[in-house]
């Protein structure tokens, strides 16, 4: 509605929809990760898509390093031709990747699985100490990790350390990334806001500082996340949930 390019970050959401619509393709351009801890991996690398033919020269053109390879576009190379990074896949690993693609309907389909029987068998045990936070499209999911949000900061440090200590793969949602801390420089200089902001609205209005940021902060720092897997046992998962249960009624 405002005009704002969009790019989506679908690092750890591969796969997954939003009211049916896949993630990555609202915006002009999706970004998505494919290192060994996303839902399917080629060991390292990433991907972009779009369906705006200029981008996509120029995000090709970016990772050939400057060469066209696409003998179709070769006729359009000339206004697309700059130096480029060569950070593109490999082809063993992109054959990785293409097989890994072909299944990801299954691995998304076991983690949901996955987090909703570990749903079910701690909302059984739901108190004021925490709560599973709702989520905005169970269908489109991707189950990535299963969370819980704790009344405040301690009880969620002392839950990630005892989950850690049983070798739960646990984790704090925590991270200073949110702020964009490393802007600060650019926002602070009055010769960037003059080029970019001539009514100066934004240099008399916009203060960046990660203090003012409380609710974020709170979410963050009283959320623990634990990575789902979409191939693990009946028996693992029964003692899972047994653990993580036994941890929250100790607290």
């Amino acid at each position: 509605e405002k005009g704002i390019f969009l790019i989506e970050d679908v690092a750890q959401a591969c796969g997954g929809s939003y009211k049916g619509k896949k993630l990555g393709s609202f915006g002009d351009m999706g970004a998505f990760s494919f290192n060994h801890y996303k839902i399917i991996s080629s060991g390292e690398g990433g991907a972009i898509i779009t369906n705006n033919e200029d981008y996509y020269l120029n995000s090709v053109v970016e990772h050939h390093g400057g060469i066209f390879f696409e003998k179709e576009y070769a006729t359009k190379v000339q206004n697309h031709c700059r130096i480029g990074s060569n950070y593109r896949l490999s082809e063993i690993s992109g054959a990785v990747l293409l097989s890994q693609l072909k299944r990801i309907e299954t691995f998304i389909s076991g983690l949901r699985s996955e987090k909703k029987f570990l749903t079910d068998e701690i909302s059984e045990f739901s108190n004021d100490k925490y709560r599973i936070p709702p989520i905005s499209d169970k269908q489109g999911d991707c189950s990535r990790g299963f969370f819980l949000r704790f009344s405040d900061s301690n009880l969620a440090n002392k839950f990630l350390s005892l989950t850690q200590s049983q070798g739960i793969d646990s984790f704090s949602t925590f991270s200073r990334g949110h702020t964009a801390s490393c802007w600060q420089h650019l926002l602070g200089s009055a010769k960037i806001f003059k080029k970019i902001d001539k009514d100066t609205f934004l240099q008399k209005n916009f203060i960046f500082n990660p203090e003012t940021l409380t609710n974020t902060d709170k979410i963050l720092k009283t959320t623990v996340g634990i990575n789902t897997k979409h191939d693990r046992n009946k028996v693992e998962l029964n003692a899972l949930a047994k653990s993580v249960r036994s941890i929250i009624e100790g607290l």
